[in-house]
């Protein structure tokens, strides 16, 4: 079994308020997990609001796959 990490950081120049940046960040998370089937959670930056930082994870029987996901 193997476990694909990955962080991503984000900015986010529409992103006037809090508000704005969890509507852009959940509509990305629902695509990241319904396309590509990943665990997505937002781990940085929270309080800011042009940026964030995302984590992935995934897992596979086989290496080759998790690659193909992250990469």
């Amino acid at each position: 079994m193997t476990v694909g990490l990955c962080t991503v950081e984000l900015f986010i120049p529409d992103g006037h308020s809090l508000k704005e940046k969890r509507q852009v960040l959940q509509s990305l998370k629902t695509r990241l997990r319904d396309k590509f089937n990943l665990s997505v959670a937002e781990v940085g930056d929270q309080d800011l609001w042009q940026k964030a930082i995302l984590g992935m994870a995934c897992v596979a029987n086989e290496s080759a796959h998790v690659n193909q996901v992250l990469d």
